[in-house]
């Protein structure tokens, strides 16, 4: 599975489009303006969340989005497999994984020299080892747990929280 900008940018007019409503869907160059995405980036995100049935065009004009069902039936994890293609346990490792020891998190505990090698290696294009299969169906199911009526439910009590408290 992979969680890129594009995926963010997905959730983001997902989630901007479902806090307008179908009665005041939002533009493309609207949601451009909003988020600061390119206006051509954002077009092939949105092709993509319309052929996957997330989003669709409002009738009218000028031309716009609603969501293509309620907001408590799009998981974030149909918005992520929309950008990104569908999740499957055959994740594949990068064509440099394992080649170079991770840096650690201290520039100060780097040891002295590199560690020896394991003689253990994955090929590039080979299937992830078990615990990387089991960190993607983990992250997976909770994406799929989530939906764009939580996260809006979510932001709303982070915003009454916050109002609360000045």
């Amino acid at each position: 599975m992979r969680l890129s900008v594009e995926s963010a940018y997905g959730v983001f007019a997902v989630e901007q489009i479902a806090r307008r409503g179908a009665e005041k869907p939002l533009t493309a160059g609207e949601l451009a303006e909003l988020s600061g995405i390119p206006a051509r980036g954002l077009a092939t995100i949105l092709d993509k969340l319309i052929r996957a049935q997330v989003l669709k065009h409002a009738t009218g004009m000028p031309p716009s989005l609603t969501l293509a069902r309620p907001a408590q039936k799009i998981s974030l994890l149909q918005i992520v497999e929309a950008i990104e293609g569908p999740t499957t346990s055959d994740l594949k490792l990068p064509e440099d994984f394992g080649s170079q020891p991770s840096p650690p998190c201290d520039p100060s505990l780097a040891p002295s020299t590199p560690p020896a090698s394991t003689g253990q290696s994955h090929a590039p294009g080979r299937t992830a080892p078990p615990p990387v299969r089991e960190i993607q169906s983990i992250a997976a199911g909770v994406l799929a747990t989530q939906t764009i009526a939580d996260l809006l439910a979510a932001e709303d009590r982070s915003d009454a929280r916050s109002s609360m408290a000045t």
